[in-house]
């Protein structure tokens, strides 16, 4: 919800600015960019960045939240500049956790991507990939527990290759799906345990309450399931 706040605080204030003058005019696009964005976190709907399963993003959403998503991919590239870990780790032998990659930073012989940010677009060459897709998540938000056991059951019947699995920084919003597909796996016995390898892996991750409730309720669908009759 802090986000919501602030996107309104600043697309308030670029407004208030854009009324001051006919020359400050301008502002009224990212006022209202910064707006939208800020309605998105409120609402909690995902659907008003625009941005497809494929990966791309209409052009309507483009045009109106362009401020917005130049002013994010810049402190994102601000953040990779001084970034002094790993672009991706491997928690498992087919799962690697990463941040929002560039072309030549993709791992070797990946054959799938998770892209959960709903904030930025994958480059062609990533997006290209026949396993690649998008569940756009809002930052700090969650991949329903239904969509992230989906995944797991997909790549678990794929016989080879890696699954890459990324958000912006590859922090709460991968960190709290691969943890889901490790319980869906049964590698890990608990939710703290599946965090906590997660962790080990990456350490830069960093669950919310919100995230780690997903985890634990992920955890009991699993444990429901194992117990239901065949």
């Amino acid at each position: 919800m802090k986000y919501a706040f602030v996107f309104l605080l600043v697309g308030l204030l670029l407004g208030w600015f854009a009324i001051q003058s006919p020359w400050l005019s301008i502002l009224f696009w990212p006022a209202i960019s910064f707006l939208i964005v800020s309605l998105a976190y409120f609402t909690g709907d995902v659907r008003l960045f625009g941005k497809l399963t494929d990966g791309s993003r209409h052009w309507l959403a483009t045009a109106v939240l362009l401020p917005y998503l130049l002013f994010a991919r810049g402190v994102w590239e601000l953040q990779i500049l001084f970034e002094r870990g790993s672009a991706w780790h491997q928690v498992t032998d087919r799962v690697i956790i990463a941040r929002r990659l560039k072309t030549h930073e993709l791992p070797e012989s990946v054959v799938g991507v998770l892209d959960l940010a709903s904030e930025f677009l994958d480059p062609l060459g990533i997006r290209s990939l026949a396993g690649y897709q998008a569940e756009p998540v809002l930052d700090a938000g969650t991949l329903s527990v239904e969509s992230a056991l989906a995944w797991a059951d997909r790549v678990g019947q794929t016989s080879e290759g890696k699954f890459v699995v990324h958000c912006a920084n590859g922090s709460g919003r991968s960190g709290h799906v691969v943890a889901i597909w490790l319980l869906a796996w049964q590698i890990a016995d608990s939710a703290d345990e599946a965090i906590a390898m997660v962790q080990a892996a990456r350490p830069s991750v960093r669950l919310n309450r919100q995230q780690i409730a997903q985890v634990h309720l992920a955890h009991r669908n699993c444990l429901a399931n194992r117990k239901s009759p065949a």
